[in-house]
């Protein structure tokens, strides 16, 4: 399939147009200007960009609701849930972003790349930041173990009591 010409364009120049539709240009101010700087593109070929553009958008945002809305209903929930289901979410987060942004850095490989070293070092931190998490849940665990024993210790529940029982009174041995 053939790129739409824009895509073809340097990525500044790219980055430009974006901030302008961020700002309310219409299709035809940005052929326009486009037009201005020698670019030899269509407005049907901005219209067709900007249509990609609003689809990256609309992901980015509702990744954004989303991540607000999942937030907002997990403050009651335990910790350790809550640390196992963010990461989970953190991680579908960045393949929903990841695969939204494929189509708008296809023709830039190098922030397509850029793009791609950001994602990773997020995933990189969110799966260490939930070790570290694990880890220090198995030691308080090991620790309020250590300590409940210590303090039944402490209480004098460690005392085993040994009570000698007459058979005979209990109608079960011989004599």
């Amino acid at each position: 399939m053939r790129r739409n010409k824009i895509h073809r364009l340097p990525p500044e120049l790219r980055d430009a147009i974006n901030e302008r539709f961020d700002l309310g240009y219409t299709v035809q101010e940005i052929t326009d200007w486009l037009k201005e700087l020698g670019a030899e593109v269509s407005k049907s070929g901005v219209g067709r960009y900007r249509r990609e553009w609003v689809q990256v958008e609309a992901d980015i945002r509702e990744a954004r609701m989303f991540a607000d809305a999942t937030i907002r209903s997990l403050r009651n929930m335990p910790e350790d849930k809550i640390s196992s289901l963010i990461t989970q979410q953190l991680e579908q987060g960045l393949i929903a972003v990841l695969s939204s942004m494929r189509s708008a850095y296809r023709d830039d490989p190098e922030k397509a790349l850029k793009m791609l070293v950001r994602a990773a070092t997020a995933h990189s931190l969110v799966s260490r930041a939930a070790k570290d998490h694990a880890q220090k849940t198995i030691r308080v665990d090991e620790y309020a173990e250590e300590r409940g024993a210590r303090e039944a210790l402490d209480a004098g529940e460690h005392k085993i009591e040994v009570a000698f029982v007459d058979a005979g009174a209990r109608g079960g041995a011989d004599k």
